[in-house]
């Protein structure tokens, strides 16, 4: 029964590489009006529900420089017939002042062309009762019959010019700057400081971690904390992936608009689309996928494996003031041999890679013993992966991390090796969320840049070896030109420019809990990748 469903998601990868499907299916958005900007509205916020890949719920800054019209790509991320609902919402120096709703459906294997018009009638109108949206005035049903929608033929409509018959729009004085929403000056108070959220093309909102606090270092509360990630969440289908991560290369990156904004080219063309707020996740949205819809049990392996005390990946966080904002602390990110509940001894001879010991209880009473492999030396006391210039904002712990360290986690290999499974990564950061009282880690992501020849590494790693059975050969095979097609990124930072091949893709990592441990001593067991023969 396994074979059958490797070899039928074999196939469904190998149509999906060479592009089998003709035509997919897609649903172009245009959002028009002849409302002025930024007078009339200075904001627009768009929700996007349904089964779609694209789960936007993001806001465009309206002005004179981005003005209409506003415009995005949607595709389905299950039923290619499915439902879709846009929810708009334009506002005026903070204050709502029209609301509209589109419902419809995709149309299989074709590209329609939805355009959505905001209409001056609207502004300021009351609201209309449940299932109801203003358009012209009046309040009418939100439901669009697919089958009208026009084929999207490569053009997009232009903005709807405000000609003389244009109904008249207050012109509310623009609001001072300190007074306007979102503004972003220094806050002595909370040390709060502009995270730099403005992207490309213009009016591109990026999701972003917090910034340094102006505050500068906190100073030392004397405590070392240590914290175990646990749960990792490899498995991001439909619009998950969306919604897992931040933004890599400053740009909301859409291959539908009138005028991508991209850092490379992709072997298919342009890249694939960003997740909400431009978040770059590729690997979420193609690549992992592709590998747990062959190894059905990956992310549960890995999940065991990592509970199990080996390989897991290990926090330690010194300097930091306890409070919510600190401007300097020091990071250092392993990966434990093996993690052990109270009242277990030590072996003599030290500890092995995936012993007979017990458990670890994760009740806070665990000690974690990271491995050698992450320390240099001699001694080994000097971390390979430590930023000593980590910071927390608003209980936000920001770390950079060093540029291909071994980042390592652990599942049961299908070859059965024992070895790690290694990711190389540059631009990498890891972003996590400490709890109010500073005893816990509540979610933690890890996020940058995995080039295409360490992708490939990473396989040999979990055993999908080439040559072992013609059933893996097609696999991988598949994998290499999905993985061509879906290179979002360049793995070099800053990217020689956007005619430049792309050769990474974005990956988002989340660990969705964590548990706190004492620090053991570094124990001499390496921890290393199981190579294919």
């Amino acid at each position: 029964m396994l074979r059958a469903l490797r070899i039928g998601v074999v196939g469904l990868l190998v149509a999906s590489a060479l592009g089998c499907t003709s035509v997919p299916t897609e649903l172009v958005v245009v959002i028009r009006s002849s409302i002025p900007v930024p007078f009339g509205l200075d904001r627009l916020e768009v929700e996007v529900e349904g089964e779609t890949r694209r789960a936007l719920d993001t806001g465009v800054e309206l002005s004179r420089e981005r003005g209409w019209p506003v415009t995005f790509g949607l595709r389905p991320g299950g039923r290619t017939d499915g439902a879709v609902t846009l929810r708009l919402v334009g506002s005026r120096a903070g204050s709502v002042r029209l609301r509209r709703e589109v419902r419809t459906r995709f149309v299989p294997n074709e590209r329609r062309l939805l355009v959505v018009e905001l209409d001056a009638d609207c502004l300021d109108a009351p609201a209309c009762e449940a299932d109801r949206t203003c358009r012209e005035g009046a309040c009418v049903p939100p439901d669009v019959d697919p089958s009208t929608l026009p084929p999207y033929t490569g053009e997009l409509p232009g903005p709807r010019d405000a000609g003389t018959d244009a109904p008249p729009v207050p012109d509310v004085p623009l609001p001072d700057a300190a007074d306007a929403p979102g503004f972003d000056a220094p806050d002595a108070a909370s040390c709060e400081a502009d995270a730099g959220l403005a992207g490309e093309p213009a009016g591109c909102t990026l999701r972003r971690p917090p910034a340094r606090p102006t505050c500068g270092d906190g100073g030392d509360d004397g405590r070392t904390r240590a914290f175990a990630l646990l749960d990792p969440v490899l498995d991001q289908p439909g619009a998950l992936w969306a919604a897992y991560g931040y933004d890599l290369d400053g740009r909301c990156t859409d291959p539908l608009a009138a005028s991508p904004s991209v850092e490379c080219s992709s072997g298919g063309g342009l890249p694939p689309p960003d997740g909400t707020g431009g978040i770059d996740n590729t690997l979420g949205s193609a690549a992992s996928t592709a590998i747990i819809a062959f190894y059905p049990t990956y992310e549960t392996s890995v999940r065991e494996v990592v509970r199990s005390g080996s390989a897991t990946p290990l926090l330690r966080i010194e300097g930091w003031n306890g409070e919510a904002d600190d401007g300097l602390v020091d990071v250092t990110l392993a990966f434990a041999v093996d993690v052990l509940p109270a009242g277990t001894s030590l072996p003599a001879e030290g500890l092995a890679f995936r012993n007979g010991l017990p458990p670890p209880a994760w009740d806070g009473t665990d000690t974690a013993y990271p491995s050698a492999t992450y320390f240099t030396g001699p001694p080994t006391t000097i971390p390979l992966l430590r930023d000593d210039a980590a910071y927390v904002s608003g209980r936000t712990l920001v770390v950079a991390l060093p540029d291909r360290g071994p980042i390592d986690l652990a599942a049961r290999a299908l070859s059965g090796g024992t070895g790690v499974l290694r990711i190389r990564l540059t631009g990498a950061s890891l972003v996590a969320q400490i709890s109010e009282d500073g005893e816990r880690i509540e979610s933690a992501v890890l996020i940058g840049r995995w080039a295409r020849a360490d992708i490939l590494a990473y396989l040999d790693d979990l055993g999908i070896c080439a040559g072992a059975s013609p059933v893996v050969d097609m696999f991988l095979a598949a994998f290499n030109l999905l993985v061509g097609r879906s290179l979002d990124l360049r793995s070099s930072v800053p990217s020689p420019g956007p005619s430049t091949p792309c050769d990474a893709l974005s990956l988002a990592l989340p660990f969705s809990s964590s548990a706190p441990v004492a620090w053991g001593a570094v124990q001499s067991q390496e921890l290393v990748p199981e190579d294919c023969p």
